[in-house]
C-alpha cells in the first residue's frame, strides 16, 4: 500500500496493491528512458483527486477512483482488468497513440465526461453503469454501452461544439 498527499511514480516497479493519494494526485510516467515503456497496473487499485498515466507503450489498468483521469500512450492500447471498475465523475481523457484500441467496457465503470482521441483506425469500446457525456471523439470504430447497472437510465449527451469523428461503425446502446 502506497499512500500520500500526492504520489509520483517515474519508472521502476510498483510493489503494492493500492495507491491512495488523499486530496492529491497520482502521476505515473513510463517514458522509455531506461524504464519499462509499458504500464501494467493489473491488480492495482488507485484512488486520488486526479490520476495521470503517461506511457510509451500499452497501459493496463485495474480499479480507479478519481475526480479526473488522463491516460496517454504514445504507441499502445489502453485496457482494463476484467471485473474492475473505473469511477471518474469528472473528465476522462484517453489517448491511445499509434492507432491502438481503447477497451474499457466493464459494467462497473462510471464516467462523467469522456474524451477519446488521436486515432482514426482503432476500436474504442466504453462501458458505463449509467449516463455519460461525450466530448471530442476520434475513432475508427466506436462502441458505447450505457445503463449497464440495470437500475438507471443510460442517457448519452454530448458537449456542444465537441466533434465526434468516427470513420467506421458507431454502436451506441443506451
Amino acid at each position: 500500500h502506497i499512500q500520500g498527499s500526492s504520489v509520483l511514480l517515474d519508472g521502476g516497479s510498483v510493489l503494492a496493491n493500492t495507491i491512495t493519494s488523499t486530496g492529491g494526485d497520482i502521476v505515473i510516467v513510463a517514458d522509455g528512458n531506461g524504464v519499462a515503456s509499458t504500464v501494467n497496473l493489473e491488480g492495482l487499485a488507485m484512488s486520488a483527486a486526479n490520476v495521470d498515466i503517461d506511457s510509451e507503450g500499452a497501459t493496463n489498468v485495474n480499479s480507479i477512483n478519481a475526480t479526473n483521469l488522463f491516460i496517454n500512450t504514445v504507441d499502445g492500447m489502453i485496457d482494463q482488468d476484467a471485473g474492475t471498475g473505473i469511477v471518474v465523475p469528472g473528465e476522462s481523457t484517453l489517448v491511445a497513440g499509434g492507432d491502438h484500441d481503447i477497451s474499457l467496457g466493464e459494467v462497473t465503470n462510471d464516467f462523467g465526461t469522456i474524451i477519446l482521441g488521436d486515432a482514426t483506425d482503432n476500436v474504442m469500446t466504453i462501458g458505463d453503469a449509467n449516463a455519460i457525456v461525450l466530448g471530442t471523439i476520434t475513432a475508427g470504430t466506436f462502441n458505447l454501452n450505457t445503463g449497464l447497472d440495470g437500475a438507471s437510465a443510460g442517457h448519452v449527451t454530448d458537449i456542444p461544439d465537441a466533434p465526434i469523428t468516427v470513420s467506421g461503425v458507431t454502436t451506441i446502446v443506451a
